[in-house]
Order: C-alpha cells, then sequence, then structure tokens
C-alpha cells in the first residue's frame, strides 16, 4: 500500500477501519444491536447510525459543497452542531438493523467515492475551515476508531491494530490544542514532542527534538486517550513537562464540547498477549539471539508478575511470543534488551506482526512423580 499515493492510501485504510466494524456487527441479533454501548444513552445501533450519518456529510461536502456548506451555516456553534447529531438518529432508530447497516455501507462506499475524487492539493468544506481530502480522510477514521470501540468494548471485543495508527497520531499531534480550547483554557505556546511506539515496535515522532514538552508512550493507547475511550490512568501514556501532563488530563481530538469521557477502568485478573511473526532467513539467529538476551536479563531481574515464553517454530522464521501480565503495565517495557530487541526488529521483519490477546482457557501441567 506504500506505493499508492495520498490521498488514496488514506482513503483505503478508512475503507478497512470501516469495514472492521462491519465484521464486528454484521452477526449481530436484532436484541444486540440495542445493547447499551459506553456512550451514554447510546446503542450499537445508535452508534452505526452515527457512522453513516458523518460519511453522509463527508460525501456531500466533497460532492455537493454548495448544499454542505448550506448545512454548515445553519450549524452556529458546538451546541447546536451536538443538538444536529442527535437528532440525525432519529430517522435511524425507525430502521431495523440491517437497514442501519446498508446505510453505513452506501454511505461509506459514497463517501469515499467523492472524496478519491477530489485532487491531493484541493480542499473540501467542512465545519470551521476547509479540509485536504487526507485530512478529512484521517478524521472519519478518528471516527471510525472511537465508535469501533465502544462498540468492541460493549461486545467484549479485543481489537488488533497495526501501524496504519500513524495516520491517527499524526492527527492527534495536529490537534492538540482541541482540548485545552473544549476546556475554556489557553493553549500553551510551547510545542510538543511526540515520541509514540507503534504495534510493530517501530517509534513514530512529531515536534522538536529539543522540545521541553514531550509525550510518549503506546500509539494506540494515545489515541485511545484522545479520543477519550480510555482514562489516562489506565494506558501507557506520559507527560513530561506541566502542559503535557495538563494535555493527558484534557486530550481530545474533535472540536467542541469534552464530554464526561471515560472514568478509570479496574482490570480484574491477568492479561495475555500473543504476538507472533516472520523475520527473514538471514536475519532469524539475529533475533534468537536477540531474544535470548532478553530472556537472560528477565532470568537477572526477576520482575514481579510476568510469565514470558518465547518460540520459534520449524521454519526457522516463525517466532510466537506469548506474555501473561497482570494490570495494564506490560513488565517488558522496562527491561532495556527487550528495548532493544523492539528497536531491532522491524528491520527483520518479512511482514507487519500479528498481535493481540488471548483468553486462558486452562493450564495443564503433570503433576511431579514422587
Amino acid at each position: 500500500m506504500t506505493d499508492i499515493p495520498e490521498p488514496h492510501r488514506a482513503l483505503a485504510v478508512l475503507r478497512a477501519d470501516s469495514e472492521a466494524i462491519e465484521t464486528m456487527v454484521a452477526g449481530l441479533t436484532d436484541e444486540q444491536w440495542q445493547q447499551e454501548t459506553p456512550a451514554t444513552g447510546w446503542t450499537i445501533a445508535d452508534q452505526v447510525a452515527h457512522l453513516a450519518f458523518v460519511f453522509s456529510l463527508a460525501a456531500t461536502a466533497a460532492a455537493e459543497p454548495e448544499q454542505f456548506r448550506a448545512i454548515a451555516g445553519g450549524v452556529q456553534g458546538f451546541g447546536e452542531f451536538d443538538a444536529a447529531v442527535n437528532a440525525a438518529l432519529e430517522p435511524y432508530r425507525a430502521l431495523p438493523p440491517a437497514e442501519v447497516l446498508a446505510a453505513f455501507r452506501a454511505e461509506r462506499d459514497r463517501s469515499l467515492t467523492a472524496l478519491a475524487a477530489i485532487p491531493a492539493d484541493g480542499t473540501v468544506p467542512w465545519f470551521v475551515n476547509p479540509l485536504p481530502p487526507v485530512v478529512l480522510a484521517s478524521a472519519g477514521m478518528l471516527e471510525c476508531f472511537a465508535h469501533g470501540q465502544d462498540i468492541a468494548d460493549t461486545l467484549g471485543v479485543e481489537r488488533t491494530h497495526d501501524d496504519r495508527v500513524q495516520y491517527l497520531t499524526t492527527f492527534v499531534a495536529h490537534t492538540r490544542d482541541f482540548g485545552f480550547a473544549a476546556h475554556g483554557e489557553t493553549p500553551p505556546a510551547e510545542p510538543f514532542r511526540f515520541e509514540l511506539t507503534l504495534p510493530s515496535g517501530r517509534v513514530w515522532t512529531f515536534g522538536p527534538e529539543d522540545a521541553a514538552e514531550r509525550v510518549t508512550g503506546a500509539a494506540v493507547d494515545t489515541v485511545l486517550l484522545a479520543a477519550r475511550r480510555r482514562h489516562a490512568d489506565d494506558l501507557t501514556v506520559t507527560g513530561t513537562g506541566g502542559a503535557a501532563q495538563r494535555w493527558l488530563e484534557v486530550a481530545q481530538a474533535y472540536r467542541g464540547p469534552a464530554g464526561e469521557g471515560r472514568r478509570p477502568r479496574t482490570i480484574a485478573g491477568p492479561r495475555t498477549v500473543v504476538v507472533r511473526y516472520e523475520v527473514t532467513p538471514e536475519t532469524a539467529e539475529a533475533n534468537q539471539q536477540a531474544v535470548e538476551k532478553v530472556l537472560a536479563e528477565l532470568a537477572e531481574t526477576e520482575p514481579a508478575g510476568l510469565a514470558y515464553a518465547v518460540h520459534r517454530l520449524a521454519d526457522g522464521v516463525t517466532f510466537v511470543h506469548v506474555a501473561e501480565f497482570a494490570g495494564e503495565d506490560n513488565p517488558l517495557t522496562g527491561i532495556g534488551a527487550f528495548a532493544e530487541f523492539q528497536q531491532g526488529l522491524p528491520d527483520r521483519l518479512v511482514g507487519p506482526p500479528a498481535a493481540g490477546p488471548a483468553t486462558t482457557l486452562g493450564v495443564y501441567r503433570s503433576p511431579a512423580k514422587m
């Protein structure tokens, strides 16, 4: 996909993100569609209907700009915009779930077609300022990320992400000031430095290297924070400097009222994460050596609350890592050899790792014989 020019690459990612939501909801019963989500007063059907509405707005803005300007001109302020968003749900609430999903697909396809017709250096009218199509596509990704997370949380689905999330980290960095404005505060004049670890282990950066105000941590966690789908206490995101620390409290990557956000979650029991990947044959031995260094440091430091196993499959190039730990903080992040392993891994990979949580159904170990 890296050979595809913008905005078409971003539009392809937006399509993939929306199709992931389809996959979650396509097999639900009518009763499941009416389950309440973490967004107060919104069901799963409402979440999908909202996305259909957002896609319809984007399609109108790109294909019929004068009609969109008339719509936008009738909305004064964020209070009226929120009211318009809620009012837009009403027609969908009369539809059966199959028709809501059909509308979601149709409006998604209409918007992607309309945005693809806009030149890369062109703009699309929007509520505050005209936006390039790649930026509007990124805003659509954030909508899918946020409302998809609400659906996933309702259904108990653990989502996985890849390095395409850097579209969203870029969007979050550029919308840094929105959270301050939503709380009636003047945004800081100092620039921020973002250093965020992507799912592959590669570090994504934005902002001056010497900036005193810094945000570091996992890229996905940072987007969860800015989408206001997780509380900062539940995430591996750190702010250095007073303004950066305040940003963790107010972060949001959209204009308008902040809303109630999410309360800290209580994580019960251990978490299990499984990562599977393939390296090139010429780097397989180096990868094993890097893993052995991690295991050696673990044996020396003995971090509490961690079980960790690494397997090299018979093909010699496929590795499977299984980590089990309590709470949100993975003890591996404090292991120096693991940081070195992650830093070198992207150069050894054949493709993106497949990573995600797993549920331990049970463990059997043969009893010792006396």
